[in-house]
């Protein structure tokens, strides 16, 4: 379950850090085009106004965070990756990966920590919008940094260091 849990937190790192990069390369006007849509959503024009001014103020604030937004999204992207690589890795029982998985999950634990501490004006105007449209954005990084220390606990208990040991002495027998 952790090694099943690393992959998908490497995804999810994926993911977010490469469309952190994708906004700070792309046409800043595509944020908007995608919020457009979610205007069909709302039912008054007093909240389409709200929306719109939201997400103006929004695109304001990350370009203000480009700093701080785009070098935590760059690591995000790296580290993401490294937990996909190392938790298939050690899905398939190689020598050293689990090791290496809970110093990278323990990197993006930190990083996930260090983004909560920088980016609460980002973090902010997200809720702002995502309150009026209806998705849950609050919380996202306390669960992550949380999996990320659940995943470092499992993987570094007796048995799961005992099953990795026996599972890498397996292979080099075959």
């Amino acid at each position: 379950m952790a090694l099943i849990a690393a992959w998908l937190l490497g995804a999810v790192g994926l993911m977010s850090g490469g469309s952190i990069v994708a906004f700070y390369r792309e046409d800043a006007s595509e944020l908007r085009q995608s919020l457009d849509r979610d205007e069909e959503h709302l039912l008054s024009e007093d909240e389409r106004a709200l929306l719109r001014e939201r997400t103006e103020r929004l695109n304001d604030v990350l370009e203000r965070a480009r700093r701080r937004e785009f070098p935590l999204g760059v690591g995000t992207l790296v580290l993401g990756g490294a937990m996909v690589a190392l938790a298939a890795r050690s899905m398939s029982g190689r020598e050293g990966a689990r090791g290496a998985l809970v110093q990278v999950t323990l990197a993006r634990a930190a990083l996930v920590a260090a983004a909560f501490l920088l980016t609460a004006d980002v973090r902010a105007a997200e809720f702002a919008i995502a309150n009026l449209v209806g998705y849950l954005s609050e919380g996202g990084m306390i669960l992550q940094g949380l999996t990320c220390l659940l995943v470092v606990v499992a993987l570094t208990r007796r048995g799961s260091r005992a099953f990795f040991r026996a599972a890498e002495d397996s292979i080099w027998e075959r």
